[in-house]
């Protein structure tokens, strides 16, 4: 299987958690926060945006989705992947498959919640 850093690709790399065949968790592709996401047409779109897992929590919550494997995240956003927003610059061509915090298809739809 090949992965992609399209946040709205069914085989995006940086998966966090499925809730559910319409319900994910991911970080969002700057490694900067998490989104909980939703299966809408054919693809993956952001419903809310966090960086504390007790905004998480409570949002995930409110949907009804099992918050068992939430368990083990930090109180605040740090990267399950290894990255982070300063390690990804200074990766090789930057951030991963050349993102930056500007791409106009990094689909930021919905709210921020937990700043």
């Amino acid at each position: 299987m090949i992965y992609t850093h399209r946040e709205g690709s069914p085989d995006y790399t940086f998966v966090v958690q499925v809730f559910s065949k319409d319900w994910r968790l991911v970080e969002c592709r700057d490694n900067i926060q998490w989104i909980v996401q939703r299966w809408t047409g054919n693809r993956w779109r952001g419903e809310r945006f966090f960086r504390t897992k007790a905004a998480l929590v409570k949002y995930v919550c409110r949907h009804g989705l099992s918050v068992d494997d939430l368990a083990e995240l930090p109180d605040n956003f740090r990267s399950q992947f290894g990255f982070g927003q300063e390690g990804a610059k200074s990766l090789p061509g930057g951030y991963p498959c050349g993102a930056s915090q500007s791409d106009s298809d990094h689909g930021y739809s919905g709210s921020v919640e937990g700043f």
